[in-house]
């Protein structure tokens, strides 16, 4: 069709086309279609968070859309960056750009691969128009080949080239109960920080569990631990040597007891020492020995002992060994119970004979677990009249 306008242009269109220039001449702006707001899409707010914790204009990702507090709130949209989180009304958000859809996998020898637009390098799997697949074992003299060997290698880009290429695609590590795990990332906001090395828990959230540092122990005062699987990864054999000193470095505080595990310098495997305070350079704790002499140890080198251990440890006896004339309580539940009686004979395979004076059952051989040391013989004074 052609139109004279009023301003003595001329017109020459389609009906539809003369409509939008009439509409648009009237002042009305183009209409646009509404945005929906999708998980995965990075977005940018048009104005604050709904608590104020997101600002106009900051940047996000999208990570749910029906989040509202109750069937009322019109503040549906939950958008995280990488500090913090908040919700916002749909109108509210600006697309920037949307979720990138993962591309279909194929499974060849064991392993999955995902198509690439790209050129074949080493470690690529690529397909040709008749179907055939080839690994991309080699590069030989700049020509990428499907076998590791010069002679009789398969070029990649011969006379027939692929038609398909793809990538090898990492699985995604899903931490299990017990495993060591090094965090990498703390979107999440949680007391533990990137680097922190832990041991991950039974308790699961979507997407993310508990992951426990010695270092971060729980309290009311302090965010949880929850970290999210993709912000964490396995830890290295010497990461989790690292680990178990830091948790065995939690057992003890200064006054405690331990028994020498490993033999060093100064110690003596078996040795009883008391900890005395923070270690030095390459050391945990400051130590002292039963005989006096202070040093240096480690965590991984002591076990903790209990106030029994230590008292026969200082009148050089092994736990819980027992000697003839020693006075000792028993601490059974039974009629015998708080009883103090005198040891009458050498301990003999955790066994030691006693004698009960003035009762009917005279001597008897009764089980060391069963006896409590009251006066060892070395420290006895008998008062005779």
């Amino acid at each position: 069709m052609k139109i004279t306008l009023k301003d003595d242009s001329v017109f020459e269109g389609t009906a539809e086309e003369y409509a939008e220039i009439m509409r648009l001449g009237a002042g009305e702006s183009e209409i646009k279609d509404e945005y929906v707001p999708k998980v995965g899409d990075k977005v940018r707010a048009l104005t604050d968070s709904e608590f104020r914790d997101i600002k106009k204009d900051e940047t996000g990702t999208v990570t749910g859309t029906n989040e509202g507090i109750s069937e009322y709130d019109e503040h549906t949209i939950q958008v995280e960056t990488d500090t913090k989180d908040c919700f916002f009304r749909p109108q509210d958000l600006e697309l920037v750009s949307e979720k990138v859809e993962e591309k279909a996998t194929i499974e060849f020898g064991g392993k999955k691969y995902a198509e690439v637009d790209r050129k074949a390098k080493v470690g690529d799997l690529v397909e040709y128009g008749d179907g055939r697949m080839k690994l991309v074992k080699a590069e030989i003299g700049g020509e990428l080949c499907g076998d590791g060997a010069r002679e009789n290698s398969w070029a990649i880009y011969g006379v027939v080239c692929p038609i398909k290429v793809y990538e090898p695609v990492e699985s995604k590590y899903v931490p299990q109960e017990g495993d060591i795990v090094v965090i990498t990332g703390n979107t999440n906001r949680s007391r533990n920080i990137v680097g922190d090395i832990g041991k991950v828990d039974k308790n699961r959230i979507s997407g993310g569990v508990q992951v426990d540092v010695p270092s971060r122990p729980h309290s009311f005062t302090v965010n949880g631990n929850y970290t999210k699987y993709e912000e964490m990864r396995p830890a290295t054999e010497e990461e989790r040597k690292k680990y178990e000193r830091e948790l065995a470095k939690t057992k003890f505080i200064p006054g405690d007891y331990a028994r020498v595990t490993e033999s060093e310098v100064d110690l003596n495997k078996g040795d009883i020492v008391e900890i005395v305070g923070n270690g030095e350079i390459i050391f945990d704790f400051k130590i002292k020995r039963i005989d006096g002499y202070e040093t240096h140890a480690n965590a991984t080198q002591l076990e903790k002992i209990d106030e029994e251990d230590v008292k026969f440890a200082k009148l050089g006896r092994k736990p819980g060994e027992l000697k003839k004339g020693d006075l000792v309580r028993y601490k059974v539940e039974s009629e015998e119970k708080g009883m103090i009686v005198e040891v009458v004979g050498d301990t003999v395979e955790g066994r030691t004979k006693v004698f009960f004076n003035g009762t009917p059952w005279g001597i008897c051989t009764e089980r060391n677990a069963d006896l409590k040391l009251i006066t060892p013989v070395e420290r006895r004074v008998d008062i005779v009249d």
